[in-house]
C-alpha cells in the first residue's frame, strides 16, 4: 500500500512521539499532538500547514465510511433534507422531497444525463436513474466509490474532481455529455484552506 504525504507525517510524529517519550521524558508521548496544535494554529493563522488539505478532506469522509458506513439507504445525509416546515417528516421522506424538488428545479427529464460531484454513496443518483435518468458519480473517497458502485451499480469515478482537466481520458469521458451538473454539500472543500483569505486565489476554484 502506497502511504500519502499526511500519513507518512503522522507516522513519522508517533514515532518521534513514542521514541522521546520512552527513552527521555514521559512528556515526548505528546509530542504528536502538540505539534498538530501548533499545525492547526499555523494554518488558521498564517494559511501554513504541513498537511495536503485535500488528502484530509479524503481522510475525513473515509472516517465517516467507517463510522457511518450504514448512512446509504436510511434517509440520512451527510448534508441537508428538505423538510420545508414540517418536522414531523421523516428523514426517508425529508430526503425524496430534497430529491423531488432537485429533479423539478434542475428540470431533467428520462433520457438526460445527470453528473454528481461528490456523490457519497450514490443514493441521489440512484434516485435520478429510478426516473430515467441517466447518471454518472465522481467522488474523492475510494470507500464510499466502491460501496456505491457495488450497492446500486452506478458509474462512481473515484477521484478528485481538480484532477479531471489534467487526465485526457476522463476528459473524453466526461466532457459535453451532460445535461445537469450537481454538487450537494460539497463546494465547502472546494477552495483550500489556506486560500481562504486570498480571494484572488479562491476564485480560481
Amino acid at each position: 500500500m502506497k502511504l500519502d504525504r499526511n500519513s507518512c507525517i503522522n507516522i513519522t510524529l508517533i514515532a518521534v512521539s513514542l521514541f522521546v517519550g520512552t527513552t527521555v521524558h514521559f512528556f515526548g508521548f505528546f509530542l504528536w499532538v502538540v505539534f498538530l496544535l501548533i499545525d492547526d494554529v499555523l494554518l488558521y493563522r498564517y494559511n501554513i500547514s504541513v498537511f495536503d488539505s485535500e488528502i484530509r478532506i479524503q481522510r475525513g469522509y473515509q472516517f465517516a465510511h467507517i463510522f457511518l458506513h450504514d448512512i446509504s439507504g436510511q434517509g440520512r445525509d451527510l448534508g441537508f433534507n428538505l423538510y420545508d416546515g414540517d418536522l414531523t417528516k421523516t428523514q426517508e421522506r425529508a430526503q425524496q422531497d430534497k430529491w423531488d424538488c432537485m429533479l423539478k428545479q434542475l428540470d431533467l427529464q428520462p433520457g438526460n444525463w445527470l453528473i454528481d460531484i461528490g456523490c457519497g454513496y450514490g443514493d441521489w443518483l440512484n434516485y435520478a436513474r429510478q426516473q430515467g435518468i441517466n447518471v454518472l458519480g465522481v467522488n474523492i473517497s475510494a470507500e464510499q466509490s466502491r460501496a456505491g458502485r457495488e450497492k446500486f451499480g452506478i458509474d462512481i469515478i473515484c477521484s478528485n474532481w481538480k484532477n479531471i482537466p489534467e487526465n485526457s481520458e476522463l476528459r473524453e469521458k466526461l466532457y459535453h455529455k451532460f445535461d445537469a451538473v450537481t454538487f450537494m454539500d460539497t463546494v465547502e472543500h472546494y477552495v483550500p484552506s489556506r486560500y481562504r483569505k486570498n480571494t484572488a486565489k479562491a476564485n480560481i476554484f
